[in-house]
């Protein structure tokens, strides 16, 4: 985290990469319902959309494939109870489904898409792993998200 990062997360606990937090509270506005869904979460900090409103205690359910990514989270989160944790990939068809990872620098970036993989110039080192995917209707019912939550993040 630079300087810049860090002062912006100890004055405002924002995480976001360019203050999208601010602009994510103004347009949710004071109605909106208190809960976030953030899929493709990565470890849920660091240049997260979602991490604001987790330490504000929104009901947030954090969705991450990669392996890595996921255990990074499951740490940072492990004694949070308004987060719920899921590993695996959301798509229109459940199953199970190649998961591409990309050698990226923090090792995080994966996708279902090969061709995302070989616009990142990461052909050579991207890896294949075998991930679970849901549908995100089916997996935000299984965990009672209401029909009418607050916001979805979905990278």
């Amino acid at each position: 985290m630079n300087l810049r990062g860090f002062v912006k997360y100890a004055l405002f606990r924002d995480t976001t990469h360019h203050g999208e937090f601010k602009l994510m509270s103004r347009l949710a506005g004071p109605d909106c319902p208190r809960s976030f869904v953030d899929v493709g979460a990565n470890d849920g900090f660091y240049g997260s959309n979602s991490f604001p409103f987790v330490a504000r205690g929104w009901r947030t359910i954090l969705i991450e494939p990669h392996p890595g990514a996921f255990a990074k989270m499951q740490k940072r989160h492990a004694s949070r109870n308004n987060v719920t944790l899921i590993n695996l990939a959301c798509s229109e068809t459940a199953g199970e489904f190649p998961l591409w990872l990309g050698a990226d620098e923090g090792g995080t970036h994966a996708s279902l898409c090969p061709e995302e993989a070989e616009g990142s110039g990461q052909t050579t080192e991207a890896r294949q792993i075998r991930s679970r995917v849901e549908r995100l209707d089916a997996l935000l019912a299984k965990h009672g998200m209401p029909q009418k939550f607050g916001i979805l993040f979905y990278q």
